[in-house]
C-alpha cells in the first residue's frame, strides 16, 4: 500500500511539471487547470483604449514576434476580450510581482496582467516562448517575477570586435530570457572601438563603432527593455590610450608596461 502510494505520489508530481509550460527561465508559480487554450488566428489582441496608448510599442513589437513564431498575424484591437483572445491589462493587486513580474491567466480567454510595461514585456516573452513550441497550451495560472534584480551578459568588443548586427541578435535573446542589461567592453590594451571626431586615429581603423552604430544599438535595447551598459577601462589595460598618446603614460617605466605573473605558486 505504501508502495503504491507512493508511486501515485509520484504520478501526479510528473503530471504537474508536464502541465506547466516549458519556459525559460521556469516561471515561479504555476497553478495548473483543467482544459487547453488554443492560440487561433481568428484571435484579437485586446487592451483598453488606455493601455493600448501606453503599451503601443510593446503591442506592435508582440503582434510581430507572435507572427514569426505561429505564422499568425492577430489583429491589435481595444476593448473586452472574446474567447480565444489575448489580453494585456497594466495593473494588479499581487505586490510580490513587483515592477518585472507579472500574472498570467489562461482560461477561455488568455490575461496578463503587471504593474509596469516591463512586466508586461516579460508576459509576452513567455507566451512567445510557449507558442513558438504549440499553439496550444494548459490552462492555469502563472504568478511569475524575477528573483535577482540585475540579470545580464558581458559583451568584450575590445578584445573580439562583433558586427552590430550580430550584438543585435545577442540583445533579442538576452530579452527573450528575462536578462535587462547587457556591458559592452569598449575599450581593452587590444583596441579602442569608439571612434571619436575629436581624437581621430584612436579608434581602430576599421573595426569600431560610430556614434550611428551606438544608438542604434542603444534604440534596439530600449525596445526590449534592455539597459546598454557601456565601459571605458582605464587606468589599467590602457595600451591603446597610451600608444595613440605616450603623454597619457606613467613617467615612471615600471608603470608604464604590464607584467604577467608566469610562476607557478605551491600551496
Amino acid at each position: 500500500m505504501r508502495v503504491l502510494f507512493l508511486l501515485a505520489a509520484m504520478a501526479a508530481s510528473v503530471g504537474s511539471v508536464i502541465s506547466q509550460p516549458l519556459v525559460y527561465p521556469n516561471i515561479q508559480e504555476w497553478t495548473a487547470a483543467n482544459g487547453n487554450f488554443k492560440l487561433s488566428g481568428d484571435a484579437s489582441i485586446v487592451c483598453s483604449h488606455d493601455d493600448l496608448i501606453h503599451l503601443q510599442n510593446d503591442l506592435l513589437q508582440f503582434q510581430e514576434d507572435l507572427e514569426s513564431v505561429s505564422c499568425m498575424k492577430l489583429k491589435l484591437i481595444s476593448g473586452d476580450p472574446g474567447r480565444g483572445d489575448i489580453q494585456f491589462a497594466l495593473g494588479t493587486d499581487i505586490e510580490k510581482i513587483g515592477m518585472e513580474g507579472y500574472l498570467m491567466d489562461i482560461g477561455k480567454t488568455l490575461v496578463v496582467r503587471a504593474n509596469t510595461a516591463q512586466g508586461i514585456f516579460y508576459g509576452m516573452q513567455t507566451l512567445l516562448q510557449i507558442f513558438k513550441q504549440d499553439s496550444r497550451v494548459s490552462r492555469g495560472r502563472a504568478v511569475d517575477y524575477p528573483i535577482v534584480g540585475m540579470r545580464g551578459f558581458m559583451m568584450d568588443v575590445a578584445r573580439d570586435y562583433f558586427e552590430v548586427d550580430y550584438i543585435e541578435s545577442v540583445i533579442r535573446k538576452l530579452a527573450w530570457m528575462k536578462m535587462n542589461f547587457i556591458h559592452m567592453h569598449f575599450t581593452d590594451r587590444e583596441a579602442f572601438r569608439l571612434k571619436s571626431d575629436l581624437f581621430p586615429g584612436l579608434a581602430h581603423p576599421t573595426e569600431h563603432y560610430t556614434k550611428q552604430d551606438i544608438r542604434r544599438l542603444q534604440d534596439y535595447a530600449a525596445r526590449y527593455h534592455i539597459m546598454l551598459i557601456p565601459e571605458i577601462e582605464m587606468p589599467a589595460h590602457a595600451s591603446s590610450y597610451t600608444e595613440y598618446n605616450p603623454y597619457l603614460a606613467f613617467d615612471c617605466a615600471s608603470m608604464r608596461v604590464g607584467h604577467k605573473v608566469t610562476e607557478n605558486f605551491e600551496a
